[in-house]
């Protein structure tokens, strides 16, 4: 799989996450909207409320997948010597995208793990080489090819 291939892969997945955040943002809208004065203030006070709580908790979760959309956007997806900001890493513990900390994403018969260049495996990552060992939680890990 090419690095260009999977960059697309996480757009996409990213597009359907900002997508269904906004649809049941506009349901809350609707809900909004719809919701007329009962005689009992308080439970419509309450209910409208709990509607604008769970806006603002969706808007904050459109805004991080919008900087991550970003974040995809501006990676590099020529393959590189070493390990930086837009990198797949083959290791014999796995392969990690190191990205923005999606966590394990599954393409075809592959599972790369998205992680952040701040992670702490990430860290570890960071300008090493194919051939190289990172000692993470105990265990030595290979980088055995870098994309």
């Amino acid at each position: 799989m090419e690095k260009k291939e999977f960059i697309e892969h996480l757009n996409h997945l990213i597009d359907k996450k900002i997508d269904a955040l906004q649809n049941r943002f506009d349901d809350l809208n609707n809900d909004l909207a719809s919701d007329h004065k009962s005689s009992a203030g308080d439970k419509h006070e309450t209910g409208r409320a709990m509607i604008q709580l769970e806006q603002e908790k969706l808007s904050s979760q459109l805004s991080q997948f919008s900087l991550q959309k970003e974040t995809i956007s501006k990676l590099n997806a020529d393959p590189t010597n070493s390990v930086q900001l837009g990198s797949i890493v083959r290791t014999s513990n796995g392969i990690f995208f190191l990205s923005i900390g999606l966590g394990k994403v599954t393409i075809g018969e592959e599972t790369i793990f998205c992680i952040s260049a701040s992670s702490p495996i990430g860290q570890l990552l960071l300008s090493k080489k194919k051939g190289d060992k990172i000692q993470f939680n105990g265990n030595s890990i290979l980088l055995e090819e870098l994309t």
